[in-house]
């Protein structure tokens, strides 16, 4: 298969046969199954590869990256060195905790076929300071950015139709936070003993929410930030379908906070 993986070990073997006194960069790699099935029902092989010289990390294969661990994952000796991720096309879903957990990451390239980035994907990348999602993502689940303390700046581009509960919890450094979609959801949810405020623990003398004037994100920041956190969501659909629990304080109202909130000049 002619990919970005194969390239790159194609080429520090050619300097190693040509220029065998040279210092060539290491590299580290292998495969790993995926969580989706081909029609014969046997996992799909997906690949990695550590670049140590670009210090860059590129995943590859079909469909869904299976749930990880910071001491499960294929490239755990690598962690720490971690400056990007690159995923190449194919991969539909990172799975939870996917890239969760590299200190030194600065970068992520997301491929056109991912649509799903489920909970807690990035969270503890301590590293991470700014990050687009591109509009090709439809959802991006609960906690993705637990406890990236460095982070500052996120941008969620116009196609993304769902966004996770907590998805900021303790990012105490984050500064501001754009929402280009109209129709983009905010999930109210997390459970009836936390609430699920988008921007619980953040600091809130310093973040600013960026959003367009009669969107659903205008009406979360604005809104339900403040009150709504008991409704069930469909197991399947994600869909919120019905008050389970009374509303009650939450920690927004608790706190005394206000969320800063500037609409985006069209």
């Amino acid at each position: 298969m002619k990919n970005k993986i194969f390239w790159i070990l194609l080429t520090v073997s050619i300097i190693c046969v040509f220029l065998p006194g040279a210092v060539s960069a290491e590299t580290d790699g292998g495969e790993f199954n995926s969580d989706s099935k081909d029609p014969n029902g046997n996992p799909y092989i997906c690949e990695w590869l550590f670049d140590e010289e670009s210090e860059a990390l590129y995943v590859e294969g079909v469909g869904t990256l299976p749930e990880m661990t910071a001491a499960t994952s294929p490239w755990t000796e690598h962690k720490d060195t971690v400056e990007n991720v690159v995923i190449e096309e194919g991969v539909k879903s990172i799975g939870k905790r996917g890239f969760a957990s590299l200190p030194a990451l600065k970068a992520v390239e997301f491929p056109d076929s991912l649509e799903y980035i489920t909970m807690r994907a990035f969270e503890f990348c301590t590293g991470l300071e700014e990050i687009t999602i591109p509009g090709t993502v439809k959802t991006v689940g609960d906690q993705t950015f637990l406890e990236c303390s460095s982070l500052k700046t996120v941008v969620f581009e116009d196609g993304i139709e769902k966004l996770g509960c907590y998805l900021f919890g303790n990012c105490k450094s984050l500064e501001d936070v754009y929402v280009y979609g109209m129709d983009t959801n905010i999930s109210r949810m997390r459970s009836n003993d936390a609430d699920g405020v988008i921007f619980r623990g953040c600091d809130f003398d310093k973040l600013t929410a960026h959003c367009y004037e009669g969107s659903d994100s205008q009406d979360y920041f604005e809104n339900d930030i403040y009150t709504i956190t008991n409704w069930s969501n469909d197991r399947y659909t994600g869909e919120e379908t019905e008050m389970s629990y009374p509303k009650k304080e939450n920690s927004m109202t608790a706190g005394g906070y206000t969320l800063n909130v500037e609409y985006i000049a069209d």
